[in-house]
């Protein structure tokens, strides 16, 4: 079966940014736009209908190819805001120097999240999705269920008094800043409970199992 190897472009029709990268391939019409962080991102922004792909050259081996990008795809390349390049090409992207993450930083300084994409990044960590449900916490491994040394037990009156009075007597720094900003923080929140402990959410935003009211 024939390789196919080659520098190709990648171009956005909207903003006009591109893509230059190497690829092989026994298929030449397998839809390959690029690799890196951005061109992805930008893609997946933008819709795949407004980019444009066009092959640049030609070569009989991998190594020729990959030496062209490297020709083409140089730090003073990456440097430039018009193209999604975030390393050097060819045999020098596995080179992450300071300046390359200096790079990096500058090209991503600036990027917001919309709400949404929060949003859907934050429950893919959620749960069992969390890569670590269900482990024990490695800087302290003993301190969940049956394995923390007050399960099943409770501090008498006495001990809470002295735990209450130790943090009274806290080196903490409650500035008037620190106070407002605690204030806002809560401001139009109210009690609920889900009969074991009290929290605060804003109204019909609490989880399920929580009431109306403190404990």
């Amino acid at each position: 079966m024939k390789k196919y190897h080659y520098v190709y472009r990648t171009t956005n029709k909207v903003t006009g940014k591109f893509y230059i990268g190497a690829h092989s391939t026994n298929n030449i019409h397998d839809n390959y736009y690029g690799s890196g962080i951005q061109i992805k991102q930008a893609i997946k922004k933008y819709g795949l209908e407004n980019f444009t792909f066009e092959i640049l050259e030609f070569f009989e081996t991998r190594k020729q190819a990959f030496e062209k990008e490297f020709l083409l795809v140089n730090e003073q390349f990456i440097q430039n805001s018009d193209n999604y390049n975030m390393t050097v090409g060819g045999l020098g992207s596995s080179v992450k120097t300071e300046q390359w993450k200096n790079q990096v930083s500058s090209k991503l300084k600036g990027r917001k999240f919309t709400e949404e994409h929060s949003r859907k990044k934050s429950l893919a960590q959620t749960g069992q999705k969390n890569h670590r449900y269900g482990k024990p916490n490695p800087k302290n491994p003993k301190l969940k269920g049956k394995e923390n040394g007050m399960y099943g037990k409770h501090h008498t009156e006495e001990t809470r008094k002295q735990i209450s009075n130790s943090r009274k007597k806290s080196k903490v720094n409650l500035t008037e800043e620190l106070i407002t900003a605690y204030s806002n923080a809560c401001k139009g929140k109210l009690w609920y409970n889900d009969g074991n402990k009290s929290r605060r959410f804003y109204e019909n935003q609490q989880p399920s199992g929580y009431t109306r009211g403190r404990l």
